[in-house]
């Protein structure tokens, strides 16, 4: 393997695909954990960095940590650059921030206490900077969301109308409390035994979609503790689910103030609400909401997670679909995931298109005889998947 690091000036003369092209294959011709040291060296930090300024390398940076992770995690022999990581996690980028803490957590495991007292002053420089920084950053959030809305601005308020959000913000919002302190109080509130479970689902499971690590970490640790099939199996709760996912209101729950807009919830939010709706026994029959979620789902190819969340949803749809749904709905099912089908590269997410499309098929064939094409790209799919899964293997 080659132990040289190469030159900033190098970067610039190629394409970021080509770099790190470059770098992969160095990864592959490691032999020894004294290559795969240097390789940490000379290159682990700089694709942190590259991830985190060049949003369009994520995807093929996590691919080589992917692999270096399997063979450098638990390898006492690689120490890992702390002091640098620590500073990482300074910096704008969040990308940069989460794989810094990734390798931090990775490297603390093989630290001694002579190595966290030398440490202890960077790491107190990093904490002085940043622990106030997430509550500031939602505060501000509040500010300017509160301005737009005062100014006629169209905004987001996942969940909520802007009647709802401005009373939140402007009357229970105090201005001398950040924003996180209160929404681990409403959190310890919902659990301290005065609701039922089902009274609080939801609102927890947007909680654990929350930008803000204290809140969502917090309403993780509740939902460990609750009977989650009984919520999910529980029709109220699926319908809040869904209402809260497509910005919809219900009877149960009056809006207050004199819109009656309800936002969508963003992207994290729709995926968590997927993952619950798929446990549901009822929520893949609810018509038509269940419907109106499978088919925005589908309108999500750029962020591949949700797509795959509203797939794995669509399949338990299809699977209990009733034969009236079946006559009215199957064909636009089909030609929605036909449709999509060349905007989506990543893997998983084809294979459920195809399960999707073959299980609609499967149950009307008239759906695929006019579709040749579409078949014969299925099983070159199929084939493809095959090769390299055999070539894998070898």
């Amino acid at each position: 393997m080659e132990g040289a690091v190469s030159s900033s000036s190098q970067h610039e003369s190629v394409s970021t695909d080509e770099y790190l092209e470059r770098i992969y294959l160095r990864f592959a011709m490691i032999e020894s954990d004294e290559q795969l040291q240097k390789f940490t060296d000379a290159y682990l930090i700089r694709l942190i960095e590259t991830a985190g300024a060049e949003p369009k390398a994520v995807t093929k940076v996590g691919e080589i940590l992917s692999h270096y992770n399997r063979r450098a995690k638990s390898n006492p022999a690689v120490k890992y650059p702390v002091e640098t990581l620590l500073s990482m996690l300074n910096g704008k980028s969040a990308v940069t921030a989460n794989l810094s803490l990734v390798y931090l957590r990775f490297a603390t495991v093989h630290l001694n206490d002579d190595d966290y007292l030398s440490l202890l002053p960077v790491l107190l420089e990093v904490l002085s900077s940043k622990i106030n920084e997430p509550s500031q950053c939602a505060d501000d959030e509040i500010k300017s969301t509160c301005e737009a809305i005062r100014s006629g601005t169209k905004v987001s308020t996942p969940a909520m109308t802007v009647d709802e959000y401005l009373m939140v913000a402007e009357k229970v919002f105090p201005k001398d409390v950040s924003i996180v302190p209160i929404k681990l109080c409403v959190v310890k509130l919902l659990t301290s035994g005065l609701f039922e479970d089902s009274a609080i689902f939801s609102i927890i499971v947007l909680g654990s979609a929350e930008g803000i690590e204290a809140v969502s970490g917090a309403a993780e640790a509740i939902l460990k503790k609750i009977d989650i099939q009984l919520c999910v199996d529980n029709r109220v709760v699926v319908d809040e689910l869904m209402a809260a996912y497509l910005g919809t209101t219900m009877p149960s729950k009056p809006v207050i103030g004199k819109s009656s807009a309800v936002s969508p919830a963003n992207s994290m939010m729709k995926q968590k609400i997927l993952q619950f709706l798929t446990r549901s026994a009822i929520a893949p029959v609810s018509y038509m909401n269940n419907m109106k979620v499978c088919l925005d789902g589908l309108t999500q190819t750029s962020i591949t997670k949700l797509l795959i969340a509203a797939l794995n949803f669509l399949l338990k749809v299809i699977e209990k679909m009733p034969a009236a749904a079946q006559k009215n709905l199957s064909l636009l099912l089909f030609q929605r995931l036909q449709k999509i089908l060349g905007e989506v590269k990543n893997g998983t997410a084809v294979s459920l298109i195809y399960r999707c499309m073959g299980m609609l098929g499967n149950r009307d064939i008239s759906i695929v005889s006019a579709q040749e094409e579409t078949v014969m790209l299925a099983f070159r799919a199929i084939a493809t998947v095959s090769l390299l899964s055999s070539a894998h293997s070898s």
